[in-house]
């Protein structure tokens, strides 16, 4: 089974001028849990950082056969995954079309409004899209809403596959040839989501 996991582009120029240099780190965790508990291809596209249209995407998930699509959602991208998702399930409509983010965790309703989005994953990713595909697989049902969880210790969570991410294409200001990682999850304040 082929996945792709993709970032959306913003709601504005500005805002999008902006998001090429951050690289989709929850998505290199999510490709990386995957990769270690399934034999399937999974592949990540940022779609800001590379700058292609809606036309090329679905010639990719054509000619790659995905299965399924994962979008990160943010509350700044929820015109172009709007757009991106109901164009996607009217070309495919057996795709699997999952939108998970802090969009998905705060507003799963105006989501699965849509039409377009099959799945709504709310906190963390990688567990629940874990059993996603392990629903598919075993030709299970997937409900609409799926609560993400973490595993007992962090640390059981594979590091980012920084192949996926294409981490060498993205450029960080000199002189630090370093780049993100995530050491904690959450909020530091007293959060209740």
């Amino acid at each position: 089974m082929n996945i792709l996991l993709m970032t959306c582009r913003a709601n504005s120029e500005e805002e999008d001028r902006e998001l090429p240099g951050q690289m989709p780190l929850g998505l290199g965790y999510i490709a990386a849990c995957l990769e270690r508990h399934t034999p399937h291809s999974v592949t990540i596209l940022d779609v800001p950082h590379v700058d292609v249209s809606l036309e090329w995407i679905a010639e990719r998930i054509e000619e790659q056969q995905v299965r399924i699509v994962g979008f990160t959602t943010y509350v700044s991208s929820h015109l172009f995954l709007a757009r991106i998702t109901r164009y996607l399930k009217k070309k495919f409509p057996h795709l699997l079309i999952v939108a998970g983010g802090p969009l998905a965790s705060t507003l799963p309703e105006i989501l699965l409004g849509w039409g377009s989005v099959d799945v709504v994953v709310q906190g963390p990713g990688e567990l629940a899209f874990l059993q996603i595909v392990q629903n598919l697989e075993h030709n299970l049902p997937n409900p609409s809403r799926v609560t993400g969880s973490l595993p007992v210790t962090i640390d059981d969570l594979p590091s980012p596959n920084w192949q996926s991410l294409g981490w060498s294409t993205y450029r960080y200001l000199p002189p630090w040839h370093g780049f993100t990682i995530v050491t904690s999850r959450g909020c530091p304040y007293q959060c209740n989501y």
